[in-house]
């Protein structure tokens, strides 16, 4: 617990910071009249039984120490995309579909969560308790996959501006039976608050998944998905990429893909789109987290390589975060566009589109490389009927109401 709270301090959300209106409320709770059943969440199909992580097959000592809920549909594959390429001048433009990574729900959060759930479990919580804004894929993914395992699930939610990509995750998260919870003063008072409920709890304390995922045992499913995209090179299921591009938030995915590719031997590019503020996304702090990842590793097993990032292997895009957090862009807004006409592919603002964006504006550099862009969003549909706005707190009614 001490450790995730510590992660929580320094990889909290930049929108957590400096909101000056102090609101609480608790969703209804799921077995009220106005509320939905927290048992009409989705379930996921599991991976197959005889899937091994990559990670756990290259360095076997992890896997006696790292438990493991199968939620994923891994390995994700890759694709060609051929017409988006074709637009962009780049014949060698490929797709990490990680949107398909869950059959409940896609994108990065499901690698993640099959660590954080297990080890939940593990400790024997019941309760799942996790951080971000409004609209937070985090908040969403724990939401469904916690409840399908059977865990009571509370978001610490911060404000952030509405759209109907942050209105369906609301309205999905509390179908999935999720107490919601407004926390509009900063990083003081949702961890106060995370440990008054610690504090209070009868039996084993709520499991405190970090913001984004983003912690040394939460960076390792992406080590793992480092080592999955060089097992799937070596099997020729795609070309080996000359550069990645994938959205930079709390910097767990980035920094666990580099550490991945960098102990498969693959000289691939990291670029690392920066999607979040610069104090959550920094680039000491990327290198000091990729420090943190190694040694949590090699305390699990000394035979795990201490392996050190070079500036060399990652660049960071830092111009397509526009106004901040979860702020839409023109670009962004182009690149979603052009995405669903030439692929039929769903990106969304916060995250992908800039991304998409920030590829796009580098394509003449790009041209006869062989790129891949990492898909983090979630393409499965989510379940957000028979939600009333009356089962949110006040603050929220407005966002998630019918327009």
């Amino acid at each position: 617990m001490n450790m995730d709270r510590r992660t929580f301090s320094a990889l909290a959300l930049g929108a957590l910071v400096g909101c000056e209106e102090r609101t609480e409320a608790p969703a209804p709770a799921a077995a009220s009249a106005s509320a939905p059943a927290a048992a009409s969440a989705p379930t996921s199909a599991p991976a197959p039984a005889d899937y091994v992580p990559p990670l756990f097959r290259a360095h076997p000592g992890l896997a006696p120490h790292l438990p493991r809920l199968p939620i994923g549909l891994l390995p994700t594959p890759v694709e060609r995309a051929a017409k988006l390429g074709e637009k962009a001048g780049l014949a060698g433009l490929h797709i990490k579909r990680d949107d398909l990574a869950g059959a409940a729900y896609g994108g990065g959060k499901t690698r993640k969560l099959e660590f954080f759930l297990a080890e939940a479990r593990a400790k024997g919580a019941r309760e799942i308790v996790t951080f971000g804004a409004f609209g937070s894929n985090q908040a969403v993914a724990t939401a469904l996959y916690g409840a399908a395992q059977g865990f009571a699930v509370t978001l610490l939610l911060a404000p952030q501006a509405p759209s109907p990509y942050v209105r369906k995750n609301l309205l999905a998260a509390r179908r999935a039976g999720a107490t919601i919870r407004v926390v509009t003063g900063g990083v003081a008072e949702a961890e106060a608050l995370a440990k008054r409920m610690a504090k209070a709890a009868k039996g084993v304390a709520p499991y405190l998944v970090p913001p984004g995922g983003s912690s040394p045992l939460g960076n390792l499913a992406f080590v793992n998905a480092g080592f999955e995209l060089a097992e799937q090179v070596g099997d020729r299921h795609c070309p080996l990429p000359d550069c990645v591009y994938l959205a930079m938030g709390t910097m767990g995915s980035a920094v666990g893909l580099a550490l991945g590719l960098e102990l498969s031997g693959l000289r691939t590019e990291v670029v690392a789109v920066r999607t979040s503020s610069p104090e959550t996304s920094s680039e000491a702090r990327f290198f000091a987290m990729a420090r943190e990842t190694v040694a949590f590793a090699r305390s699990l097993d000394p035979t795990f390589p201490d392996v050190r990032l070079g500036r060399a292997r990652v660049r960071f895009a830092t111009n397509h975060l526009g106004a901040g957090y979860g702020a839409p862009t023109r670009k962004g807004e182009r690149a979603i566009t052009l995405a669903a006409e030439t692929e039929g592919m769903t990106l969304e603002p916060t995250y992908t589109g800039k991304t998409l964006a920030a590829l796009l504006d580098d394509a003449t550099r790009l041209a006869g490389k062989v790129v891949l862009f990492w898909n983090s969003q979630n393409s499965r549909p989510l379940v957000t009927e028979g939600v009333r706005p009356e089962d949110f707190p006040p603050i929220l009614r407005g966002i998630v109401a019918e327009r």
